[in-house]
């Protein structure tokens, strides 16, 4: 059996697994493609969430914990049931999904090829005169 190159596509807050997709697949990469649905219901418009905000842009270290833990359990069980090549995983995420791409990627490295992060967010850099 063949074993893949793959990319996990981790969608950002208030979307669901089909938003990276298209993205993707257009890239026109041989590859495997999966995108889990993040664990959290966004209570603000629908969707989902790898975590809640205890304000913005500041992630609920619990609900944070248990989205990591989730993704790590996930990126486990997909090597075991998916013709997977192991050294040849990509995490490619957007905003929050990039967050949770550099988690997973930084707690089990040798489990990760390479990270694609879109979009992560920041906080803005407020401008003072001693800058300018």
């Amino acid at each position: 059996m063949q074993n893949y190159p793959t990319i996990v596509a981790l969608h950002g807050r208030g979307t669901d697994a089909h938003d990276l997709v298209p993205l993707v697949e257009s890239l026109g990469f041989d590859m495997l493609v999966i995108a889990p649905r993040a664990p959290h219901l966004f209570k603000f418009g629908g969707g989902y969430a790898w975590y809640d905000l205890s304000e913005e842009g500041i992630p609920d270290p619990p609900s944070f914990r248990e989205g990591v833990r989730l993704l790590q359990e996930f990126l486990i069980q997909i090597r075991r049931g998916y013709p997977i090549d192991p050294t040849e995983i990509i995490l490619l995420g957007f905003s929050q999904g990039a967050v949770m791409s550099y988690a997973a990627g930084l707690l089990d490295p040798s489990g990760v090829r390479g990270i694609v992060a879109l979009r992560i967010y920041s906080e803005p850099i407020e401008s003072s005169d001693s800058m300018e």
